[in-house]
């Protein structure tokens, strides 16, 4: 996070409106498909949504870059042989109607 720090505060756009680098503050929280990480930043009143955006864009490219995945949630539904695509499908939307376990952020 410090190289991203460095190249927002060399930002010709966004290097003024920063008063404090962004800096990593660790991990947050651990959870069953993810890892949250906190970071901090000092912007002028009214940039730092601005400021804020571009940290993420550039966090996530760098997680990219590194070859780093971020979870997703998916379902897998296995269909038996000799099973008719209604019947498939069905099932399937039968599934997807079920209300889903509510996570906390």
């Amino acid at each position: 996070m410090k190289r991203i720090g460095q190249e927002l505060m060399a930002d010709p756009e966004l290097g003024p409106h920063i008063i404090q680098p962004l800096k990593s503050q660790g991990v947050l929280a651990m959870e069953d498909s993810a890892l949250l990480v906190k970071a901090k930043f000092t912007a002028k009143p009214g940039e730092q949504f601005v400021v804020r955006r571009e940290a993420y864009q550039r966090i996530k490219q760098a997680f990219d870059e590194a070859g780093i995945q971020f979870a997703h949630r998916q379902v897998t539904v296995f269909v038996p042989p000799g099973t008719t695509a209604a019947a498939a499908a069905a099932a399937g939307a039968a599934v997807a109607a079920e209300p889903q376990a509510e996570t906390a952020p």
